[in-house]
């Protein structure tokens, strides 16, 4: 669903070297403005002006509707004139102990070279507990992501991070780590 959205709304977008990422570039036309609260507004207006003036800015959203976050997504991209990294977490997390952290890393290094904002949709994958594989030879990770590596990620990150979230179960945990938290309607 996320990918057929943005194609509506941004001119150019590739699909980046590991799987379920995208670069886009150049939103064409917003043709609707994100359905948003006052307060949510003002925020959004915060973290636009921060991150112009290139402030390290770390958002955790959580709202029920995958449309609403991607239309602030578009609506952030479009003010800020940056292209936007988006990452489908439900695809892209890897299964095998490293290769998740090793990938943000990549992933990281890359957007503060290129100047992208970051956007982690449905980051509950990253987060949520993974299954034991049956087979001997796996070496699954049965936790979370280690948020010590990615509190280091976010802290050393000058372009704006976004990592969108279903809803509250996780939040509680992972608000500290972020400098704004938006709850959309």
């Amino acid at each position: 669903m996320a990918i057929e959205f943005f194609r509506q709304h941004f001119s150019h977008i590739q699909a980046g070297r590991m799987a379920g990422t995208y670069r886009l570039d150049h939103v064409v036309e917003l043709r609707q403005e994100p359905d948003l609260s006052d307060d949510v507004r003002a925020q959004l207006n915060d973290i636009r002006l921060l991150s112009s003036k290139k402030r390290q800015i770390t958002v955790l959203m959580t709202g029920p509707t995958a449309l609403t976050r991607y239309y602030t997504v578009t609506w952030l991209a479009e003010r800020l004139v940056q292209p936007v990294c988006l990452i489908d977490c439900a695809k892209w997390s890897e299964k095998y102990i490293g290769e998740t952290e090793k990938n943000l890393a990549k992933l990281f290094s890359q957007a503060q070279a290129q100047q992208w904002i970051l956007f982690f949709d449905e980051a509950d994958a990253l987060f949520a507990k993974r299954s034991r594989a049956e087979a001997t030879h796996s070496h699954l990770d049965d936790g979370m992501i280690d948020l010590g590596f990615l509190a280091k990620l976010l802290a050393n990150q000058q372009e704006l991070v976004i990592f969108a979230i279903k809803g509250a179960q996780n939040a509680d945990t992972l608000t500290q780590l972020f400098s704004h938290h938006l709850q959309l309607n």
